[in-house]
């Protein structure tokens, strides 16, 4: 029975741990002539990885791509909180992966004290290795999160007690608290039974603080229907209620006082979401963040939602922010918006960016209040570019329609005002989660200003050509993929009457762009839209014919945002493109139009298999230009400069 189990220990690799005597002396030369060759292999791997691309990058490189690396991977597991709270180990350290690749990467690594100067607390992470991280730090500022939970419920008894569970939140806690004189920026993330636990042990001065984030998650976040109070309030005691560097102060699903001292001249950056400010009987709280924001005159940045209340008629001395560069509402009507616009003096290069995520229509009443926002914010100013389209979210969640207005500020009297490109300031931004709200706020706007209209996506339908028809001034469009496949037909459709039917609120327009470009050019009465317009610059785009009749007038005749979802069903997508024939149909009926005729054409990062079709165009239009190439039909020989291109 001895032997049998000295054999099995010998088959694991334990010949070391036996005592001496059971271990003979060509067993001892065996290993060690293994431990020999381990340590040529571990040499060679070595010399073999020295001379790998990788390895020579330069020290300082290698040193930013391991710094960039880790900022990602600890920013996507922030914004999982609530999805990791069922993993046994603490998820906030896959950055330090980059130690445990290779001798000289370990080295580097632990030669960065800006690399470790980043520490997670929460019920998973082990006093000792927090301790680990802080001594490499050595000394540095440091960047910490507090994820407070007390849901251990999340975790079965095999993988963690509740006592063990207990005893890593009070070190996290402990450890956050004497740490807290070295700490430069602190997130504090809350969600559990006892949220309030968390402020025990944060009264001490925290005079290195710039950077403050609280928020409450899961279960304890306040949230805008709710009748009951926030389940996690942030005293006003904490960090002995002096933070003397404080730049940064972001609030979110917490109970919240406008009179609190974090409110301090320092502040740069403020953040009110979703939060409750006042008591929950309060119907407005206009007046206290009016007189919290007299005490801020550094802010740069200031953004708020509905946590922000006012009542009709409320009327307060303004409140000037001379320094303010970014002010972003988030709020379901745009009444809110305009008594906290009317509140406040801010310069002509600040940009007010206004999301309205839920509201699917706007009424009269609300469209006046667009109106004197709008007027308030480009007094003495003039809108000269407008861009529109779809973009992502902050969180990356959910697809928006977004106006940018771009408005430059004017120099002289009204007679001999002159606008300058140079201050050219992105002055207002609109965005929604629903296609047609946007575009019915354009309709508030003076547009009669504007020289140039970017489309930026396909996602571009009627709706926001009937609200920039009033640009008639327009003298530059620049279009973005698959949106020019339809430009020939938008521009060819002109602007019809606003029947009584046709309320430009709430436009729901999702029609064919054109049937007009089958018909004689005499057949269209309707004026042309953007009558001034002379150039075109089309980007990102296949230039072409389609490959018959039939697919060519399927192509057109849809909306371009229906372009993509179409092709991929069909398999369509070879028989598209950007249509030299239809823009020269179109050219012929806007100039039967009365428009002015379009003489530049520049074409950006497109694709041709044949450059010879572009011989048509090349002669209706005064320049054409590809890649910023002008194309010349007596100069150059199209067919020969598609075979440069390819070669």
């Amino acid at each position: 029975m001895k032997e049998t189990h000295r054999a099995h220990r010998l088959q694991h690799g334990e010949l070391w741990r036996l005592p001496y005597r059971f271990v003979t002396r060509q067993q001892r030369t065996l290993k060690e002539e293994i431990l020999q060759h381990e340590r040529e292999a571990a040499f060679l791997s070595s010399r073999l990885n020295s001379r790998l691309p990788v390895s020579r990058l330069p020290p300082e490189i290698l040193s930013e791509i391991f710094l960039f690396q880790a900022a990602i991977v600890r920013e996507e597991q922030i914004s999982r909180l609530e999805d990791l709270q069922t993993e046994c180990a603490s998820p906030f350290y896959g950055w330090t992966n980059v130690s445990q690749v290779c001798s000289s990467w370990r080295a580097l690594a632990l030669s960065l004290p800006s690399l470790w100067n980043w520490l997670a607390f929460d019920h998973r992470t082990e006093s000792a290795y927090a301790r680990l991280l802080v001594y490499r730090s050595r000394g540095l500022p440091l960047s910490c999160v507090l994820n407070a939970t007390d849901q251990c419920g999340a975790h079965c008894p095999q993988c963690m007690s509740m006592d063990r569970f207990a005893s890593n939140m009070h070190d996290a806690r402990a450890q956050v608290n004497a740490l807290l004189p070295r700490i430069r920026e602190l997130s504090i993330y809350v969600d559990g039974n006892e949220p309030n636990d968390v402020w025990n042990n944060l009264y001490i001065p925290a005079p290195a603080l710039e950077v403050l984030r609280i928020e409450a998650y899961g279960t304890s976040r306040f949230m805008e229907d709710d009748t009951h109070p926030a389940w996690v309030s942030v005293p006003s005691q904490i960090f002995d209620q002096d933070l003397p560097r404080i730049q940064s102060l972001s609030l979110s699903g917490v109970r919240f006082r406008l009179s609190s001292p974090f409110l301090g001249p320092s502040l740069r950056h403020l953040e009110i979401i979703a939060c409750q400010c006042a008591p929950m009987n309060e119907e407005s709280n206009l007046g206290r963040l009016l007189k919290a924001l007299e005490q801020l005159p550094c802010l740069e940045t200031l953004r708020l939602d509905w946590s922000i209340k006012a009542r009709d008629g409320d009327s307060f001395p303004p409140v000037s922010l001379q320094r303010l560069k970014v002010l972003h509402v988030s709020l379901t009507m745009p009444s809110l918006l305009h008594a906290i616009i009317s509140h406040l003096q801010i310069p002509p290069s600040a940009t007010v960016f206004f999301s309205c995520p839920t509201l699917e229509y706007i009424d009269l009443q609300q469209m006046k209040f667009i109106d004197d926002i709008a007027r308030r914010l480009l007094q003495g100013m003039a809108i000269v570019s407008v861009r529109c389209g779809s973009a992502w979210r902050d969180d990356e969640q959910c697809l928006v329609s977004r106006c940018h207005i771009y408005a430059s500020q004017s120099m002289g009297d009204s007679e001999t005002r002159v606008y300058h490109p140079q201050l050219l300031v992105d002055r207002l931004i609109l965005e929604s989660d629903h296609d047609d709200f946007v575009p019915s706020l354009l309709h508030s706007i003076n547009l009669l200003a504007v020289q140039e209209i970017h489309f930026d996506d396909p996602d571009v339908t009627k709706e926001w050509f009937y609200a920039l028809s009033s640009a008639k001034n327009v003298a530059s469009i620049r279009t973005k993929g698959m949106f020019a496949m339809g430009l020939a037909a938008a521009l060819t459709n002109g602007v019809p009457p606003v029947t009584g039917s046709e309320s430009k609120i709430g436009l729901t327009l999702h029609t064919p762009f054109c049937t007009v470009l089958d018909q004689p050019a005499s057949m269209n009465n309707y004026p042309p839209i953007f009558p001034r317009l002379t150039a075109l610059t089309i980007e990102d785009v296949h230039v072409g014919p389609a490959s018959s009749a039939d697919a060519e007038r399927y192509w057109r005749d849809i909306a371009p945002s229906m372009m993509m979802e179409i092709s991929e069903s069909s398999g369509l997508m070879h028989d598209c493109g950007f249509s030299v024939a239809n823009m020269l149909k179109c050219l012929e009926i806007r100039r039967s139009q009365g428009a002015q005729d379009i003489t530049q054409v520049y074409f950006k990062g497109c694709t041709c298999e044949d450059m010879a079709q572009l011989a048509p165009l090349v002669q209706a239009v005064e320049t054409v230009r590809w890649d910023g190439r002008t194309l010349r039909a007596e100069e150059y020989d199209l067919m020969d400069l598609s075979n440069n291109r390819a070669q």
